[in-house]
């Protein structure tokens, strides 16, 4: 990503194209891949950031149980073309601290945000960043001037110049996978603002958005709501419902709704931002195409490529007259149209896009950079996409190592290669080497995620099938239980990827003559996704198809038994 060093706040925003998975190819005529809710990257419209999808444990109340009769969740990303992986790029790396009060300190939120929960706070914890060997924060500030900055500052002037390294910090410390100290840092950024400017102050959505875009990488998506609700109303008090930084605020929220899986409500909140700015605006205005780039980046989540390419299409032209073709946010929009794309099955347009990023991002900021290997990784996915399976190994390979080699082992970027070459070598039934790659994988995200974060869980879930064709269908079936349960505490009972688990174990269930067991799951995923997706939808009838199947041979089973 662009390092926050090169961006003034209220000027320019934070662009930071990653790589996208494009469909996955289907290990089996049965099988559907479905990533954590929006695992297409989403690009923040008002600040040209993407992020992953993944939602947050720790600051909600889920239900014990996932039976009859939640919450509905409004969703259509079930789809067939799922993507095979969240983006790595914004992945957390801790949770380790839980800080609501300071966004109860910016914003007076509704009385929906209630939940209380006392944490380090964000003074101590960058008195302690302060501590760190310099070549860890790259060299940039001194422990003394962070002991300066975690100390307040008294005169305008000097808070807009703190305020300004917090920024630059953060992102560099985000570069390095640092994603909790980033946030703590930009929570201190937050509060300053809060404390010496209000909402008045250009760079205070600046702010905002910053610290929003931690808390999602973060699957905080409760806070994040939270936090973007509280402002809708402080800005629309201050500005007025027409005004940038409340429209921009609202798209920022849409992104967290299509994030939980809530993609009506995220599209309705997307449309409404950009049908305001359409009544005040020309279609050109940076404004209109930062809304309409956050609606097409919903409705790609939502599994509607078609509409959402028409809409990157005419941002990407009007960029491309306008700043460029090598300028960041036309290269962000090049992303968005690719992953359009890859929901639309046109690999081959897919891998065209992301090779004119790649050549335009080797001459500007060099092939070794992040966001050049990120879209060689698109590259990849969309070679994947076209059963190109062979080169699609030969390109992770190459990325990985340099992404080892720039970025580290352990770096979510690495992961997120070393997730995807495993799913090819899955792919060519290589079994033993793809269950050693996700192993190695899954332990490194268990102990630096934990064990239930939505990423740790996708891993896992895909281990599943390398166990079920190595013929470990005991531990098949206890690993997907366990992923079930998980899944359900950390995204819902009617998440895309909870019914995923659920579908998946119903199958290995009944495949293993639990037929009993098997239907009563189908029947709840099947009375969700009739809620949910509608009663033609094709992951509805295919629930509906399989039910039948089970029901039949429970029958058989039946009047075997009584014959006997």
């Amino acid at each position: 990503m662009i390092s926050y060093s090169t961006i003034r706040p209220s000027n320019h925003r934070v662009s930071s194209p990653i790589q996208q998975n494009p469909s996955d190819i289907e290990l089996a005529p049965h099988e559907s891949h479905s990533a954590p809710t929006s695992s297409i990257a989403a690009q923040n419209s008002s600040a040209d950031i993407q992020f992953s999808a993944i939602t947050d444990r720790n600051s909600s109340v889920l239900p014990e149980t996932c039976k009859e009769g939640g919450a509905t969740i409004n969703t259509f990303s079930e789809l067939k073309s799922a993507p095979s992986r969240v983006s790595s790029q914004n992945r957390p790396v801790s949770r380790s601290t839980h800080d609501s009060t300071l966004m109860k300190e910016f914003f007076d939120f509704s009385a929906a945000a209630q939940t209380e929960v006392k944490s380090t706070s964000s003074l101590t914890q960058i008195t302690f960043l302060g501590r760190k060997p310099l070549s860890t924060l790259t060299g940039v500030h001194s422990g003394s001037k962070i002991q300066e900055i975690a100390q307040g500052i008294e005169s305008k002037d000097e808070v807009l110049e703190t305020l300004d390294s917090l920024i630059e910090l953060a992102g560099r410390v985000e570069d390095q996978g640092k994603y909790e100290w980033s946030r703590v840092l930009l929570q201190r950024a937050v509060r300053l603002h809060r404390q010496h400017f209000d909402n008045k102050h250009p760079s205070t959505l600046d702010a905002l958005e910053a610290l929003t875009r931690i808390l999602r990488s973060q699957g905080r998506y409760l806070e994040a709501e939270r936090l973007l609700s509280g402002a809708i109303k402080a800005f629309h008090k201050t500005w007025g419902g027409q005004h940038t930084d409340t429209l921009d605020c609202a798209s920022l929220l849409a992104l967290v709704m299509m994030d939980q899986g809530r993609h009506v409500e995220a599209e309705t909140q997307a449309r409404t931002a950009l049908e305001t700015r359409l009544k005040l605006l020309d279609a050109d205005n940076n404004g209109v195409l930062r809304s309409k780039e956050t609606l097409g980046i919903v409705l790609s989540s939502a599994g509607d490529g078609k509409a959402a390419e028409k809409l990157h299409r005419e941002v990407l032209a009007a960029r491309l007259e306008k700043r460029g073709h090598d300028h960041p946010k036309t290269l962000n929009t090049m992303h968005n149209l690719a992953v359009s794309l890859g929901w639309q099955e046109k690999y081959e347009m897919m891998e065209s896009v992301y090779r004119s990023m790649v050549e335009i991002q080797t001459k500007t900021i060099g092939a070794l950079h992040p966001q050049t290997l990120n879209s060689r990784h698109g590259v990849a996915n969309a070679l994947s996409g076209q059963k190109r399976l062979e080169e699609a190994k030969l390109e992770y390979r190459d990325i990985i190592a340099l992404k080892k080699s720039t970025s580290g082992d352990e770096h979510p970027h690495t992961l997120n290669s070393m997730h995807n070459l495993a799913k090819i070598l899955s792919h060519q039934s290589k079994y033993e080497e793809a269950h050693t790659l996700y192993s190695q994988v899954l332990e490194i995200e268990r102990r630096t995620l934990g064990p239930e974060h939505p990423s740790t869980l996708e891993n896992q879930a895909s281990l599943i099938s390398v166990l079920e064709n190595l013929g470990e269908d005991d531990e098949a079936e206890a690993m997907s239980r366990m992923t079930l349960e998980s899944r359900e505490r950390a995204l819902g009972c009617e998440h895309p990827s909870t019914l995923v688990s659920k579908d998946r174990l119903a199958r290995l269930l009944g495949d293993n003559g639990n037929y009993g067991e098997s239907l009563a799951l189908y029947h709840e995923v099947l009375n969700v996704r009739k809620k949910v997706l509608g009663s033609q939808h094709w992951l509805t009838t295919r629930t509906l198809e399989r039910m039948r199947m089970v029901e039949l041979f429970l029958r058989e089973e039946e009047e075997l038994v009584e014959v006997v």
